[in-house]
């Protein structure tokens, strides 16, 4: 999944939907629209897109994107996609997933790698009634 905000022109109308980011203290010139792609990584074919008001997060277009994965798929995200529901969202496609998590998580250390880095498995994303 890849993500992007891109300048809209600014019009009456764009700001109205896309609202007005602020950057570094102070507003931006321009409206802003995120896209959110699924792509294929060796042909860089587009799959899926969905955009929109960044203030909904990418979390919330990648949650849009979910049912275009299949079961043959590998998915490789950022930690910014390292939220549960996007996570059970992609294990119920049967998909799987390497995704970069935030420091946050402190997950088994089941290999140390001799750069220091570690391999771990996070185990099934539990649902929110458990």
């Amino acid at each position: 999944m890849g993500a992007a905000r891109l300048k809209v022109p600014d019009t009456d109308r764009n700001r109205g939907h896309f609202g007005r980011v602020c950057y570094r203290q102070a507003w931006a010139g321009y409206p802003m629209l995120m896209l959110i792609t699924l792509v294929e990584t060796g042909t860089r074919g587009l799959i899926a897109a969905a955009f929109g008001a960044p203030a909904d997060g990418e979390v919330a277009f990648a949650l849009r994107l979910a049912d275009r994965l299949r079961a043959d798929m590998l998915v490789l995200a950022d930690r910014a996609f390292d939220a549960d529901a996007f996570l059970r969202q992609v294990d119920g496609t049967g998909a799987a997933l390497l995704v970069r998590i935030r420091t946050s998580r402190w997950p088994p250390v089941l290999t140390q790698l001799p750069d220091g880095s570690f391999l771990s498995v996070l185990g099934r994303p539990q649902s929110p009634h458990h």
